[in-house]
């Protein structure tokens, strides 16, 4: 079994990539100090302000993403984020909802859901984005790191060249293992799902999450042909997204252009087209940069309400 490492100039990880890009085979497809703010000093803070935050930014995205994180508990939205008392009660009331079952579950789509809520002032804000600025994998945005961290698995003596089903991510550019990032992408439906959906989420995502790390890694690889159709297309940007569909097209270019253009491409017999805007949910995502390499792996939210009933 041979391991690969992405971006090593002493690894066999650009000539690997490019035997399978020649063959034509990979689809583009100890706890925090308690420092909360107290309910005296919120007195008066009682006008929520989101006039900072712009709709559709990164930092409207992490505020969402940081109040309907499950995995943070009360104890962690007092110690760690430092909300009040009466805004972490009043984000667990509507995340819960009022029944046992998680059929009346909320989830946290637009600032409005929280903006009615007890406690969200303007310093629970505040405090919310200071916590996604300095907490990894809320946040998007900022500086793209070099792509070196994807560690990927090629069985030995096959007999033949190896083509992308035979590549196993053992870790992703974002060095997270599959297991990482799924239990990222689980947290982050804005929709409960049904356990009978669970496996089929599960096998969705892991297969994206596998052919999105590779293909996001060819563009890096020697004599890449997708970093040089990426070079010719002269976009402002170029992201590449995972898409929460069959293999087939679970992955797109998503290409701006100084004009303000903004272009989608699939591979279509091989080669890549544009095509209309998908309509299926964007479950990871990275910018690529090619002058200076660098990646920028994010999970966003996401939702799928198909998957809250039972077959």
């Amino acid at each position: 079994m041979t391991f690969v490492q992405s971006l090593r100039s002493s690894s066999p990880f650009p000539r690997a990539l490019a035997v399978l890009l020649a063959a034509g085979s990979l689809s583009l497809g100890c706890a925090d100090t308690e420092e909360t703010l107290d309910e005296e000093s919120a007195v008066d803070d009682l006008t929520t302000d989101t006039k900072a935050i712009a709709p559709g930014s990164f930092q409207e995205e992490a505020v969402l993403l940081v109040a309907g994180d499950r995995a943070l508990t009360d104890v962690d939205f007092k110690t760690k984020v430092k909300i009040t008392a009466t805004a972490t009660k009043s984000i667990l009331a509507y995340r819960n909802g009022k029944a046992a079952a998680p059929d009346d579950d909320g989830y946290f789509k637009k600032l409005a859901d929280l903006d009615g809520l007890a406690g969200t002032t303007a310093t629970f804000y505040k405090r919310v984005l200071e916590y996604a600025t300095k907490t990894d994998g809320y946040l998007d945005g900022g500086a793209t790191v070099t792509p070196d961290k994807g560690l990927f698995q090629i069985p030995d003596n096959l007999g033949r060249p190896p083509t992308s089903n035979d590549v196993t991510v053992v870790k992703g550019l974002d060095g997270r293992t599959p297991e990482e990032a799924y239990k990222l992408f689980r947290g982050r439906i804005t929709n409960r799902i049904d356990p009978s959906n669970e496996a089929i989420a599960r096998s969705t995502f892991l297969e994206t999450h596998r052919l999105f790390n590779i293909s996001l890694a060819n563009f890096f690889a020697a004599n890449s042909p997708t970093a040089a159709f990426v070079k010719q297309l002269g976009a402002k940007t170029v992201m590449l997204k995972g898409l929460l569909t069959g293999a087939n097209t679970n992955l797109m270019l998503e290409a701006t252009f100084a004009d303000g253009r903004v272009v989608y491409y699939q591979k279509n017999g091989g080669n890549y087209a544009p095509v209309a805007k998908p309509t299926y949910q964007v479950i990871v995502r990275s910018p690529i940069v090619l002058t200076t390499p660098g990646v920028r792996v994010f999970y966003p939210a996401w939702s799928a309400p198909q998957l809250a009933t039972g077959g």
